[in-house]
Parts: structure tokens; sequence; C-alpha cells
């Protein structure tokens, strides 16, 4: 079973990864500059406002249902009222800065934002299934809202506005969700709600706790955008959104390098020390020589691959390579400090740590963005990135004495 799992795990991820970033680079190759950083700001906000209203149920789901199957139901309808709730706050939010900042897309932000909640909703259900160990039904899901909408957008791309990518988006996921709605009522609605046993207010009380690491953690990567583009303008946004697409995916690559060890530390940091310190010193040195694998081609390749996918439309994205080379290679020698706090049960700490270099990273970016534009969004990245590992760092030193970096020395 936990094989079958990770199998549909890793195949739904790499569906997700792999038809988003054909269908962000296709996108990119289509649409006019200003109108593709126009898309991008669109779906920045559009993210904070799922992570808003998904508010870290995914997790606790995850974390609850294994533990009270027979309460599936209750689960359902509770979150359902809470998400609910926090959808009608979240729109009235964002109405209220429409109206203030006078954005002149107003019905293309609304299309985003439905198929935003739509997602929310889908994306829910889904993780019910997966504390129930039907990571199968993730799988099937990530195939179908990823594959429709490309389809459809390679059929209408030579006549594609952010009108009509909203309304496929919508279209696409209402039908998802629609399905996902019908099988689990068919699964699971025998199993009667009696009563539900939880104010709505008292769930986002509780849940606060799984919310503010998905928010800030979420947030870190993405805040600069809204930045860049009130003093910058959508074509930097455009131009700096197709270097961070393919920075993140860069560094996922290194999180599930990262993840994949945590099972085996987990094991030793008890029971075998020595396995436990050679585990460490192991990740240490794979962190590092991809990092500087990756660093390096980046520097080498990177203007020969925008190029070959974009022609000269994001030329000016070479010269942001070399600091994206930089802010990734921290990256991926910070990731294994972060995986001792975890088994360190250092959460809190880790939680507040991120939360003082996030509001950091906040001001950097309006700073330096102001003073040096685009490349200022990337310096913020790298200091933030920076101040953030050796942070992470201290913690780790004071709680195992040793940083696992050269053997006998730290």
């Amino acid at each position: 079973m936990v094989k079958k799992n990770i199998s549909y795990s890793l195949l739904a991820n790499i569906v997700r990864l792999i038809f988003g970033l054909i269908l962000f680079v296709f996108l990119g190759k289509i649409l006019e500059l200003e109108t593709f950083g126009s898309y991008i700001y669109i779906l920045t906000i559009s993210g904070f406002f799922t992570m808003f209203i998904d508010f870290g149920f995914n997790l606790s789901l995850l974390n609850e249902i294994p533990k009270h199957k027979d309460k599936v139901m209750n689960y359902f309808y509770e979150i359902a009222i809470a998400k609910s709730l926090l959808v009608f706050i979240g729109i009235v939010f964002i109405s209220l800065l429409i109206y203030l900042f006078d954005y002149t897309d107003k019905i293309v932000f609304y299309e985003f934002l439905i198929a935003a909640i739509i997602q929310s909703f889908s994306v829910f259900i889904t993780t019910i299934f997966k504390a129930l160990n039907r990571f199968d039904i993730d799988f099937y899901f990530s195939l179908g809202n990823n594959i429709f909408p490309l389809f459809l957008v390679y059929i209408f791309h030579n006549n594609i506005s952010l009108e009509i990518l909203g309304l496929i988006y919508i279209g696409t996921r209402l039908i998802n969700l629609i399905i996902l709605v019908l099988y689990f009522f068919k699964k699971h609605n025998k199993k009667i709600l009696k009563i539900i046993e939880s104010h709505p207010i008292y769930l986002l009380k509780k849940n606060f706790k799984f919310a503010i690491h998905m928010v800030i953690g979420g947030f870190f990567l993405t805040i600069d955008i809204p930045i860049m583009k009130e003093i910058l303008g959508y074509e930097d946004v455009a131009i700096y959104s197709v270097g961070m697409k393919f920075f993140v995916v860069l560094m996922m690559i290194g999180d599930v390098l990262n993840s994949s060890f945590m099972p085996r530390l987990a094991e030793f940091i008890e029971k075998d020390k020595e396995s436990f310190t050679l585990m460490v010193y192991k990740l240490n040195k794979l962190m590092l020589f991809f990092g500087l694998c990756f660093s390096v081609l980046i520097i080498l390749f990177g203007k020969e691959i925008i190029l070959l996918i974009f022609g000269d439309k994001f030329i000016e994205l070479v010269d942001l390579l070399p600091y994206f080379s930089i802010a990734l290679f921290i990256r991926y020698i910070s990731f294994p400090f972060g995986t001792l706090l975890t088994l360190a049960e250092k959460q809190s700490k880790r939680a507040f740590i991120m939360v003082i270099v996030f509001l950091m990273h906040i001001g950097l970016n309006i700073i330096f963005q102001y003073y040096f534009g685009v490349v200022g969004a990337l310096i913020a990245l790298i200091i933030s990135f920076l101040v953030l590992m050796f942070l992470n760092m201290l913690i780790v030193y004071n709680h195992y004495k040793t940083l696992y970096i050269f053997k006998g020395v730290l």
C-alpha cells in the first residue's frame, strides 16, 4: 500500500510539474510581454487567495482522518463550511482592494478567483481521499486538471486572451470538481452525518498552526511579484517570473532529494546515532553537489536554453542568471538544516524565524526593487536565504552541537 501511494503521489507531482511547465512556456511564447506579466500577477494574487481559503486544512486532514476514519463526513462538512466562510471574507477583502486601486481588468480578476475557489475545493476532496490511502484519485485529478487546459489553450491559441484563459480554467476545473464530488458521495454518503461537532470559528482557531506554515512558506517566493508590479510594471514581472519558474522547478528537485532522507533519519535519530550522523553528512554532500551542479549549469547554458525556448523575447533574463545561480546554491545547501530542525521538533522556532525573515524579505524587496529594478528582487532573495540559513544553523548547532558539515570540525 505504501509503495503504491508513493508511486501515485510521484506520478501526480510529475504530471503537475511537466504539464504546468509546458503551459507556462507556451503562454510565455504566445502572449505579449505585458499581457503575460498581467497573467502572472493575477495568478499570483489568486494563489494568495487559494492559500488563505485552504488555511492549512489539507495538512490537518492528513493528520486527523487516518485516526478517525468513521468521521469522514463530519470533517467534510465542517471544513467545507469553514472554507466557505473564508471564501466570503476573501472575496469581500479583494473586492475592496480592486475598488480602491481601480484595477482595470476586473472581469479577468474575478474569473481567476472563481477558478481558484474551485481548485481549492477540488484539492480539499482529493486530500480526504489521500488520507484514506486513495492516492490514485489525486493522480487522475492531476491528469484532468492539467491536460485539458493545455489542450484548450492550444486550440484557441490564435485568439487567446486572459478572459478566454480564465474561462478555460473555470470550465475544466468545474468539471473536475463535479466528478470528484459525485464520486466522493458515492463512496461516503452511506456514512450519514449525525452532528457537526466543530463551530467554523473554533475550527479556524484550531487550524491556525497549520495555516501559518503554509501561508508564510507560499508567500515567501511570490510576494516579490505584486511588489514588482507596483514599482516596475508588467513587463519586468514577465521577465522575472520566467526565471523564477525554472528556479522553483530546480528547487523542487532539491526538496524531493532532501525529503527522501527524512524517513531514515527519523528512524535513526534515537536508535542509531552513528548511522544518523553518517546519513546527515551524506545528505549535506549530496545537496552541495547538486546545488553546485545546477548553479554552474545555469551560468553555462542558461542563455542557450532561454534563446531555444523563447527566442529574443526574454533575452533580458540572461543578465539575471548569475543571481538566480547564487540564490539556488544557497537554498540547496540550506535544505538539510531545515530537516534537522524538524527532526529536533523545533517547528515553532522554525516558524518564528520564517515570519521574521519574511517581513525582512518584504522590506528588502521594496527598497532594492526601487533602486536596482528586477535585480533588486534577486538581491533581496539572496540576502533573505542567507539570513534564513544562518539562523537555522544557529538553532541546529545549539541542539546538536554540530552542523554535520566537516567531520570532526563542524
